[in-house]
């Protein structure tokens, strides 16, 4: 229902929030008859059947009401407001936007206080008292702000905690990085070493050979001197 509803399927939309409200009726599921009801009066306002949509909305709200759903009733009330200001019946708007609003704000509901402010701020604006409808604007556009502005610092320290991390990880590459050209220096600074070791070793080994060589022809060539002498 609500996928034909947000493609304008609105006949679909409903056919199908009736059977939602056949089985939630059975089942004994009030929450999910109200919102069921108020689900097809949200359909029947985008088709502008105001007094169909009104219908549905107050039994939903007498249903919430029953249960203690402070929250849905709030939001149903508010949808009710903004019916009676289509129908031009300002004072019942004015009546149940009001009742909106303070259940909102006991709630602490930043979102719907902020909607109902706009609401107001219409309401007003068609009353034609201009200085309300401009109060309940500067309220609205206040919170509006305020909402943006913390969505903006949570964004920016999400930013900042991406650009943190991946800033620690580079210096963990770059670390890792020179770590492994330090070894690859080691290596082969320990090789040219044990090259030059072993090359001093080659040529000891060597000069003691031609040493022990050297001493040996010398004898030799005196033995063969003192032979000469005989």
């Amino acid at each position: 229902g609500l996928i034909y509803e947000k493609t304008g399927s609105y006949d679909k939309a409903l056919e199908f929030h009736s059977n939602a409200l056949a089985i939630r009726e059975e089942i004994f599921d009030y929450k999910g008859v109200a919102a069921s009801y108020n689900n097809m009066g949200l359909i029947f306002e985008k088709q502008k059947n105001y007094d169909k949509a009104l219908e549905y909305y107050l039994k939903s709200l007498t249903i919430k009401q029953k249960i203690g759903d402070k929250l849905g009733g709030a939001n149903t009330s508010a949808n009710i407001g903004i019916i009676y200001r289509k129908e031009n019946r300002l004072a019942e708007s004015n009546r149940y936007l009001k009742s909106a609003l303070a259940i909102f704000k006991e709630l602490r509901y930043t979102s719907g206080i902020m909607e109902t402010y706009a609401d107001l701020s219409e309401l007003y604006q068609a009353k034609g008292d201009y200085q309300k409808a401009f109060e309940y604007h500067k309220l609205y556009t206040r919170i509006k702000d305020t909402i943006l502005n913390e969505v903006s610092s949570k964004q920016i320290a999400e930013m900042n905690i991406k650009y943190e991390s991946e800033k620690k990880q580079k210096n963990i590459e770059l670390l890792t990085k020179d770590k492994s050209l330090q070894l690859m220096e080691l290596g082969k600074q320990k090789l040219i070493r044990n090259g030059f070791i072993g090359g001093l070793i080659v040529t000891i080994i060597l000069s003691f050979i031609l040493y022990n060589r050297f001493k040996v022809t010398r004898k030799q060539k005196k033995i063969i001197e003192l032979q000469n002498l005989q």
